[in-house]
């Protein structure tokens, strides 16, 4: 019974609970050619990008997660965005979530659903908590929702998230 307590508080969920990007801490920010514009950056989880034209084209994603993050791996999923999302507990301290990170304080909200599994791509990050991410977008039409996971000892599970984002092409 303990155990089915504690999987129903994991997928319960408040959209105020939502993962916020905060510069320096869990911020993801996507960049688009031609003029590779900062889109998405201090947003909350579930923002749509809009509509990017010019596919095929190369995605620049550039996860911020400060000086605890050691890398990031961006997922990727076709199937849509939920404020629901998992929370974990304990939430993380402000020191990991930072100042704007939701109430309450938790970088600990995956948004993008669980089934089918997101699609995770690799980067290696730098010392400085930084990941860079390039997409090959193919023509389209399609949608697409990415979400990173942030390898972090400062959290109490040992990674962050960064917001969620979609965009299409």
């Amino acid at each position: 019974m303990l155990r089915f307590a504690l999987t129903c508080l994991l997928f319960a969920a408040a959209p105020a609970a939502q993962t916020t990007g905060v510069v320096g801490v869990n911020d993801l920010t996507a960049y688009f050619p031609p003029g590779f514009v900062t889109m998405g950056s201090g947003a909350t989880s579930c923002n749509s990008l809009g509509f990017v034209p010019g596919a095929p084209y190369t995605a620049l994603f550039l996860h911020d997660g400060g000086p605890t993050t050691s890398t990031a791996i961006l997922m990727l999923s076709f199937w849509g965005c939920t404020g629901a999302g998992l929370g974990l507990t304990p939430s993380a301290t402000a020191a990991c979530a930072g100042p704007l990170a939701g109430l309450p304080l938790t970088n600990l909200w995956f948004s993008l659903p669980l089934v089918p599994a997101p699609i995770p791509w690799f980067s290696l990050g730098t010392l400085g908590g930084y990941t860079r991410f390039s997409i090959p977008i193919p023509p389209g039409p399609g949608t697409v929702w990415l979400q990173a996971v942030a390898l972090d000892p400062c959290s109490p599970w040992g990674f962050k998230f960064s917001q969620a984002h979609d965009f299409s092409w």
